[in-house]
This record gives C-alpha cells, sequence and structure tokens, in this order.
C-alpha cells in the first residue's frame, strides 16, 4: 500500500534548472573570469550544487574556494528568483492537493542547501508547509545516486521505500529511488524521455500523473 509521495524540486515542483545554471555561470564569471555555458552543468544536474560546480570548475581547470562560490550562487539566485522568473510546473499544485486529498504523507527530497530551497519555494508561490517533511542536502553525506536522501526521508515519514512514491526528473535521481526500493514516477521535464528508462513510470509532464491509478492494488 502507498502511503508517501517523496517530490524532488529542481525540475519536479518548480521550473528553476534554467535559473540555478545561470546563477552559477554569472558565479563562475564574477568569481573567476570564467566563461562557462549553461549546457556544462547538464551532466550534474540532481548531484548536488558541489559536484555541480566542481564537474564544471575541473573541466574549465578553475580552482574553486567552495564556500564563496555556493554564496556568490545563492545570492544570484536569489536575484533572479525575486524577478518572478521561477514557476510551478503545470499540476504540480493538483498532485499535492491529490496526495492529501488521498491521505498520503507528502515530502521534500532535494539535492539543494535549505536557503536555496526556501527561495524557491517562496519565488513559486509554494508554502513550505504544505509538506509533512522536507530533506536537503546538509543531512546527507552521500548525493544522488545514492539513495541516502530518499531512505533518510521515508525514515521521518515512518514509511517503508516501498510504500513510497518518488517523483524525479533526472537520470541521478531515478538511480537513488531505484536503489533505495522505492516506486519511482520519472516527468521528462529535464531530460528525454530515452534518458528515464530506468523509473518505474515515464511521463510527458505531471499534468498527467493520477496518484491514484498508482496507489491500486
Amino acid at each position: 500500500m502507498i502511503k508517501a509521495v517523496i517530490f524532488d524540486v529542481d525540475g519536479v515542483i518548480v521550473d528553476t534548472e534554467d535559473a540555478v545554471a545561470q546563477a552559477t555561470v554569472d558565479m563562475f564569471d564574477e568569481l573567476y573570469g570564467a566563461k562557462v555555458k549553461k549546457e556544462d552543468f547538464l551532466p550534474f544536474i540532481g548531484t548536488g550544487a558541489k559536484k555541480y560546480i566542481m564537474g564544471v570548475a575541473e573541466k574549465y581547470e578553475v580552482s574553486v574556494d567552495m564556500e564563496k562560490a555556493l554564496k556568490k550562487r545563492e545570492e544570484n539566485f536569489g536575484k533572479i528568483a525575486t524577478k518572478g522568473e521561477i514557476k510551478p510546473f503545470p499540476g504540480v499544485i493538483e498532485l499535492i492537493k491529490e496526495a492529501k486529498r488521498l491521505g498520503l504523507k507528502t515530502a521534500i527530497a532535494t539535492s539543494s542547501h535549505r536557503t536555496i530551497l526556501e527561495i524557491t519555494l517562496k519565488g513559486a508561490g509554494i508554502d513550505i508547509k504544505d509538506f509533512d517533511e522536507i530533506t536537503t542536502a546538509e543531512e546527507c553525506k552521500n548525493v544522488k545516486p545514492d539513495p541516502e536522501i530518499f531512505l533518510l526521508t521515508a525514515k521521518k515519514l515512518k514509511v517503508l521505500p516501498e510504500e513510497s512514491i518518488v517523483i524525479e526528473d533526472s537520470p541521478a535521481g531515478i538511480k537513488a529511488g531505484k536503489k533505495g526500493g522505492f516506486i519511482v514516477v520519472a516527468v521528462a521535464s529535464t531530460f528525454p524521455k530515452s534518458k528515464l528508462q530506468e523509473a518505474d513510470f515515464v511521463v510527458e509532464n505531471l499534468e498527467v500523473l493520477a496518484i491514484k491509478d498508482l496507489t491500486q492494488d
């Protein structure tokens, strides 16, 4: 029996991938004079902020002060968020409401830091209190595709992995969910369906996803 739905944020709840990439591009330019490109970050989506930055830093042979880089990236992202450029994906608000209506617990499990999460949700007009539990990058030693973040979230919710649906948009997130024993739904908002085939279910967007169909025995 399904008892919980665990949401990734970037690329699932909120359309932030472009904003995050732009904030990081600007950070590399402002701190290091490095002219990186948004597409450089694609292989590192869903793997956490540090790996997201370091993967591109290594490509361009930039020596990064991670604390300064994260702070500047957060500042840049905040500026973008206040311009109203961050919006929830169509169908996600209805999906959260449907889960609640069905009596399911809901949670967020994101590779972003708590401050970035709060900026993101506020910018999108989503109340963080709509979720029973929140797990962010600071609480985990290992990043996706390690399942730690999902296993910790399930523990907080007091449910088993097999009783939980994980909704993800990245190959790393899908691998993490499957390794942890969760039912994984992939949404093709960031990557094409061909890259998401390890998931139990793949949907084009959240508007076509009905949780009640996944909870029926």
